[in-house]
């Protein structure tokens, strides 16, 4: 792509852009192009289709080579704008965030379900950008809701999530380590919550290597559980009963293999019914949802 060139329409660049990260096996290559472009040229994405015809400035298009040079070089799309589409909401990112995806959504879906306009207590356990915690409290303004982290750096992009949401007076954001306070004195907080939800890291060491080379830029801390990429969901699955009221829901992301010895992690620990499990859009199961038995 020839940054100076005069005949770089806004179509021809999406066009080109969208081959181009196809090539290099990036996901949904044009919507990847067009939020670049859309990015570089301060406007929303929808916003592209009524200027098909028009040529970006020489200035807008070397910012966008760029960013389309450091894209096929395995940087991610959501790294590179700084923000990340979830639940129809703008989430801020880092790269000391994993970045949302779709499938996490369904966890926003079990709590509103849970929730049905009723006053509830809500822990997000490992909750990075803060994504999960705010979606569900925009959802459900009865909601109160508790974000925890173990990563500092973390915890500070889901605070200016939760500022940028105008939800400080619903969602506080602390740090722990899954369902443990660290040894420093601990935050006021309900002694049980009537629904837990993570998004744990869930990824085994064998498939790390198998990432793509843009995954692989997410924190590491985020994405690797051990060798069976169990080892933070057995804890969650646990713990969690001590902090859940009775009746209470656990709703945990788990890996697309997982979902048979996640169910009998569950009916293991004698505290859970109605375990059932919420398939992605690829017919994944992917969120297992169980209840404290009453």
């Amino acid at each position: 792509m020839n940054a100076t060139a005069d005949n770089w329409t806004v179509l021809r660049l999406i066009n080109w852009t969208k081959d181009y990260f196809a090539r290099f096996g990036i996901d949904e290559p044009r919507l990847a192009a067009e939020v670049l472009l859309g990015h570089v040229l301060d406007c929303p994405r929808v916003s592209l289709y009524t200027r098909f015809d028009r040529t970006p400035s020489d200035e807008h298009l070397s910012a966008f080579r760029e960013l389309v040079r450091r894209a096929g070089d395995g940087e991610p799309i959501a790294y590179l704008t700084g923000w990340k589409e979830f639940y129809s909401l703008t989430i801020k990112v880092t790269p000391d965030v994993l970045i949302p995806r779709h499938e996490t959504e369904l966890l926003v879906d079990a709590v509103v379900d849970h929730v049905r306009s009723r006053s509830l207590r809500l822990w997000d356990v490992c909750t990075g950008s803060g994504c999960v915690a705010v979606a569900a409290a925009k959802q459900c303004p009865t909601l109160t809701v508790l974000a925890t982290d173990i990563s500092e750096a973390a915890l500070a992009v889901a605070r200016e999530n939760v500022e940028r949401h105008g939800l400080d007076r619903c969602v506080r954001v602390e740090q722990a380590d899954l369902l443990t306070w660290p040894q420093t004195p601990r935050p006021r907080h309900p002694d049980q919550f009537d629904i837990i939800t993570s998004n744990p890291p869930y990824v085994t060491d064998a498939e790390m290597e198998q990432l793509t080379k843009s995954v692989k830029r997410e924190p590491d801390t985020a994405l690797r559980a051990g060798p069976t990429g169990l080892k933070f969901i057995t804890r969650i699955i646990r713990d969690a009963p001590a902090h859940l009221t009775t009746g209470g829901l656990l709703a945990v992301e788990i890996g697309f293999d997982q979902a048979e010895r996640v169910y009998d992690l569950l009916n293991q620990t004698g505290c859970y019914e109605n375990i059932r499990f919420l398939k992605d859009p690829a017919g994944i199961e992917r969120v297992a949802l169980a209840y404290t038995i009453a």
